[in-house]
């Protein structure tokens, strides 16, 4: 994304992954002392949605300035797709601070260039961000027009845990709406996904959506054993990062 040497490339990766963001930006901010930028992208911001999601709230705007000189460094010497995914890379930021006017229109305009690109991936990420901004902001038929669509790009490039996100997404909208059993069905259609990949964070995630929708209906016997297998799915999680911790 930066001018960065293959060995701060291979480390913002795994910065990213993990979200450390202070060590991504100490990095970036290196890199961007000067400016004789690649034409290739780098790296995919969208791929990384816990990038956003767990960073310290001081940092995000940080975050959003660095996002914003790539994207003029990637607008001026011509690279959509990069320009792409530092937009939707903005939006998960924009979203993480409820800003969802500015992430609305950071998706908008990121999976209008993945399709013109035609990066069918990076699209449904967007499209899939757009989702949960209508979701948020209580526009439920928006949000699931949203969810189908990332849904049916996933389908059709063959990404299992795209699908089982917007299930997840799907799910939820119905919930917001009362419609407890479909709601159910989708988070069950998740899990059973989630499972078969292996995703444990997947999982957890699943059960506990499922353990909020069950006490809402009066369920909470269910509910118990649920939210319990979500915390140790979450532990064997966050074992398995310190494991792979890159800064150790």
């Amino acid at each position: 994304m930066f001018p960065l040497e293959s060995s701060q490339r291979r480390r913002v990766v795994q910065y990213i992954r993990f979200n450390y963001i202070t060590d991504t930006i100490r990095t970036y901010k290196g890199a961007l002392a000067g400016v004789n930028l690649p034409t290739s992208p780098g790296v995919d911001m969208a791929a990384h949605p816990r990038y956003s999601s767990r960073c310290a709230q001081r940092k995000y705007a940080e975050a959003a300035e660095y996002y914003g000189q790539a994207q003029g460094i990637y607008c001026r010497i011509g690279d959509d797709q990069g320009q792409a995914h530092t937009l939707s890379g903005l939006g998960d930021i924009y979203r993480a601070q409820y800003k969802y006017s500015d992430a609305e229109e950071s998706y908008e305009r990121a999976q209008e260039i993945y399709a013109r690109v035609g990066d069918e991936y990076g699209r449904a990420n967007s499209v899939l961000g757009l989702g949960h901004v209508h979701r948020a902001g209580r526009r439920y038929t928006e949000a699931e027009e949203s969810y189908t669509r990332a849904q049916d790009i996933y389908a059709r490039i063959g990404d299992d845990r795209g699908r089982a996100n917007t299930l997840i997404g799907l799910g939820s909208v119905h919930r917001a709406q009362c419609k407890y059993a479909e709601a159910e069905e989708l988070y069950t259609r998740a899990q059973e996904i989630y499972a078969r990949m292996g995703d444990d964070q997947g999982r957890a995630n699943t059960l506990r959506s499922l353990d909020d929708l069950y006490r809402k209906r009066g369920r909470g016997k269910e509910a118990g054993p649920l939210y319990t297998k979500a915390q140790g799915l979450d532990s064997q999680v966050a074992q398995s990062d310190q494991t792979d911790d890159p800064r150790y």
